[in-house]
């Protein structure tokens, strides 16, 4: 007894043993020049019933599941409240659970208030995996990425609503003559 992935399905590396569900499948943004991740897929969001149904499926087949990852690419594109739903539920059918995750954009995080980031941290969503790709906006406009002028202040939203975030970087997208300046932008703590 197994789900039936909307395939491609992509997951970080330290989500190898969690245990995944689709709540969205492809990306809404999907125009970025450097990823062909979700191509083959047109962005939409699962219904309750089927989301429910796998999650009652998994929690009687393998009910000591200790991490949940919540895919495609775009998990926090949902309504918050349907996301919390889908979280608390997740919660209470897996007893050992330690941990909930996805993916998140930068534009999907911005929208959110911190208010819903920590009702979705407060129900269980423990972390979200980053995809800033750069810290320069020139860079990110032509590589067609949908660009935020301040990535800190998107890991800053998260931390404070208590969610843990693992930020990846693209190193090899930018420009030589730009890349320390980009990165000096990272790591800035104001």
């Amino acid at each position: 007894m197994m789900l039936n992935y909307d395939a491609p399905l992509y997951r970080p590396p330290s989500e190898a043993r969690s245990l995944i569900f689709q709540v969205t499948l492809g990306c809404s943004f999907n125009e970025c020049s450097f990823c062909d991740m979700y191509r083959s897929k047109e962005y939409s969001e699962r219904t309750w019933d089927e989301i429910k149904a796998e999650i009652d499926m998994m929690a009687n087949y393998l009910p000591d599941t200790r991490r949940v990852f919540l895919a495609d690419g775009d998990a926090l594109n949902l309504d918050s409240e349907f996301m919390i739903k889908i979280i608390k539920y997740i919660k209470e059918k897996f007893a050992k659970l330690e941990r909930i995750s996805c993916y998140a954009m930068p534009m999907n995080i911005l929208k959110k208030t911190p208010e819903e980031l920590k009702k979705m941290n407060e129900a269980g969503l423990d972390m979200f995996y980053l995809g800033i790709e750069s810290g320069s906006d020139i860079v990110l406009k032509k590589v067609t990425r949908c660009y935020c002028k301040d990535n800190n202040k998107i890991s800053q939203q998260g931390q404070r609503s208590r969610l843990h975030n693992v930020m990846y970087d693209n190193f090899g997208i930018g420009w030589k003559n730009i890349f320390q300046r980009t990165h000096q932008r990272y790591c800035r703590s104001d």
